[in-house]
């Protein structure tokens, strides 16, 4: 569930799925065996009942770790800002709008939302304004629209440029190299997209044909803004 459902690739190991992992296997593992190295003696009167107590209170940690694992899933992906974000639950829900609807209805997970931002000048003066004292625009919800074949598409014309990507770095330049040996593909082929999450940023490789992410290259675009 952790890998493959709620932390899907790339986001396992940027956006939480490791810390997951660490909070269960840390309760299933380490927490009823030292409580019951800790209580246990052979012979020891009320022994069974202080298993059982150990075994309920674990049961109990279990499932509260399992369920906060789950509730800080990669629960939606914001494309805003010429960059991808990523949301738990609870942002999701701060976000409002469409937010939820989306989620409920996407065919994808995480689900993709697109900010659309107003075509009319007065309205998109109006929302930069607003953007100066409230949410940030990746988590304005009311201006979300599912992402579609065509928004995937203009997204796939942005983007950074390779000399910008790689920023002289000779690791991120092999990263790149072996991407494109891998796929067999030249570097016009794709587009570079900044993903912002909760542990680290990293960048997803989107088909300039389809708009479709190929794969993801751990490199931090922080800093090359």
């Amino acid at each position: 569930l952790i890998v493959f459902i709620w932390y899907p690739q790339p986001f396992f190991a940027a956006d939480g799925g490791w810390q997951g992992i660490r909070l269960v296997t840390g309760i299933d593992m380490v927490l009823g065996p030292v409580l019951t190295l800790i209580v246990f003696k052979a012979g020891k009167p009320g022994l069974k009942f202080d298993l059982a107590l150990i075994g309920i209170f674990q049961t109990l940690a279990l499932s509260w770790g399992v369920w906060t694992v789950y509730d800080q899933r990669t629960a939606l992906v914001v494309y805003a800002n010429n960059a991808y974000y990523t949301l738990n639950s609870e942002q999701a829900v701060e976000a409002g709008g469409q937010a939820a609807k989306i989620i409920e209805h996407a065919d994808t997970r995480p689900p993709y939302a697109y900010v659309n931002l107003p075509v009319d000048k007065a309205e998109s003066k109006k929302l930069v304004r607003s953007l100066f004292s409230g949410k940030p625009l990746f988590l304005r919800g009311e201006l979300y629209v599912p992402l579609t074949a065509e928004l995937k598409l203009r997204i796939s014309e942005q983007g950074l440029s390779s000399s910008m990507l790689l920023n002289k770095s000779e690791e991120n330049q092999k990263l790149l190299d072996d991407f494109l040996r891998q796929h067999q593909q030249k570097v016009d082929a794709y587009a570079f997209l900044p993903l912002h999450c909760r542990y680290n940023d990293l960048v997803l490789v989107l088909d300039r044909k389809n708009g479709e992410i190929v794969g993801s290259l751990n490199i931090n675009t922080s800093h090359l803004f």
